[in-house]
């Protein structure tokens, strides 16, 4: 390669580099409002205005997502801090990571791949800008979703209290109860989940209360205007729809083999597994796993709640539960695979079996109570179309953040505001 072609090469590589600055600059000062100082004495500016030098540019700080109102409720605020935790719990991944695409790793790729392809460095930049655009527009299309959801469950639950509904404490506690069995909230891995979830504890209570009320709410509204002729009609309409299977509670203990595990290996599990079985007959099935798991190898126990007839249980293990009486253990269950030809254990299993709940919805008054769940839906858009109408709840939201001087005053949100006419006209 001559002296000037290398040189023509390395100056076009300058021309793409010195663009790529000149637009992340641009970026950079369409994105951040800025605020301009001029320093130096009163003459100083006047005798040159004009001199870049004698300024400096501080960027607008980052307000605290913490006191960022971006929907409002009547009395109930979401802020950007909440929003950004159930964006981060939704999409799998925090909302900063997401938004961090130009990394100094992808930037020096870019650099070195100019050796071989002065394009390169276009080419990707605006496979970056497409990525980001991409993800910006997720996260806004999420944000929205949530955002919605936010206003229209509070809009329900203020509504249900200005509609003279309560929860009971036990009511409560008995939900709260249902939802730490079915995600272990009491245990060491409530803060996990709970972050999972995008929630505090006080949230989730909280959640669960408004809930609840929704529920009685959408209960008293169908009440009030559904027939027992239209409820009759729609189970004769959808009469297998409304009928559920039994409902088998049951522990249930595993022991996973891996097809190299030695002879004596398989032995120690089956023994392991007979030591758990026998343990189940007489002490609380949460304890035993507590003691006796180890994911990491394979061993794991724990309570579940399935449908009998449902396709995703394993046809052994249905088998089993049908064969069994509350409180029944059975033997190690030992299913067997091919391997190389030859039949091979590919777990240890136990059961125990703690509740049947039988079928329901064979006769219209045992189907009644899923039958008005099934109404809530309707129930739930007729109602919010009804809120809505009467504009007796005070609702703001921008995504950006709502400005001071648009919040509503606390003295009118105070003011008495009816309750909806729930019987339909």
């Amino acid at each position: 390669m001559n002296t000037t072609h290398h040189l023509n090469i390395v100056l076009l590589a300058a021309l793409f580099l010195g663009l790529a600055v000149q637009v992340d600059a641009q970026r950079i000062r369409d994105r951040e409002a800025t605020v301009r100082v001029k320093t130096g004495t009163k003459a100083e500016k006047q005798s040159d205005e004009s001199d870049d030098s004698k300024q400096l540019i501080i960027a607008t700080p980052t307000p605290n997502p913490n006191f960022v109102v971006v929907a409002v409720v009547n009395q109930n605020n979401l802020t950007r801090a909440q929003l950004d935790r159930r964006v981060s719990a939704v999409m799998g991944q925090k909302k900063e990571d997401m938004l961090r695409i130009g990394s100094q790793d992808a930037g020096l790729e870019l650099i070195q791949s100019l050796q071989d392809n002065p394009r390169a460095i276009l080419d990707a930049r605006i496979t970056q800008e497409q990525q980001q655009f991409e993800i910006d527009d997720a996260i806004r299309r999420k944000e929205g979703e949530l955002v919605k959801q936010w206003v229209e469950q509070t809009m329900l639950a203020d509504e249900a209290r200005r509609q003279g509904l309560v929860i009971s404490n036990a009511e409560l506690q008995d939900r709260l109860a249902e939802i730490e069995q079915q995600f272990r909230l009491s245990d060491s891995r409530v803060g996990t989940v709970l972050d999972a979830m995008g929630m505090t504890r006080a949230e989730l209570e909280s959640f669960i209360y408004d809930a609840l009320l929704i529920e009685k709410l959408l209960d008293k509204y169908i009440t009030l205007n559904a027939t027992e002729d239209e409820l009759r009609t729609v189970y004769e309409s959808q009469r297998d729809f409304f009928v559920t299977p039994p409902v088998y509670r049951f522990a249930h203990f595993v022991i996973t083999v891996d097809p190299d595990d030695s002879k004596s290996a398989r032995e120690a599990f089956k023994r392991k597994a007979e030591s758990v079985r026998k343990r189940l007959r007489n002490e609380d099935p949460t304890k035993v796993f507590e003691e006796e798991n180890d994911i990491s190898v394979g061993i794991y126990g724990d309570i579940f709640t399935w449908n009998i007839e449902s396709n995703q249980l394993w046809d052994d293990i249905r088998d089993e539960l049908k064969g069994m009486k509350v409180d029944d253990v059975s033997d190690v269950i030992i299913p067997y695979v091919m391997y190389d030809g030859e039949p091979i254990a590919d777990s240890y299993q136990v059961l125990k079996l703690l509740e049947i709940m039988p079928r329901t919805g064979t006769t219209f008054e045992s189907a009644l109570p899923k039958i008005r769940r099934a109404m809530r839906e309707v129930a739930r858009q007729e109602l919010l179309q009804l809120i809505r109408e009467s504009k007796t709840h005070r609702v703001l939201y921008n995504l950006r953040g709502i400005p001071t001087n648009k919040l509503p005053d606390p003295a009118e949100l105070n003011e008495y505001k009816p309750p909806v006419r729930l019987v339909r006209l």
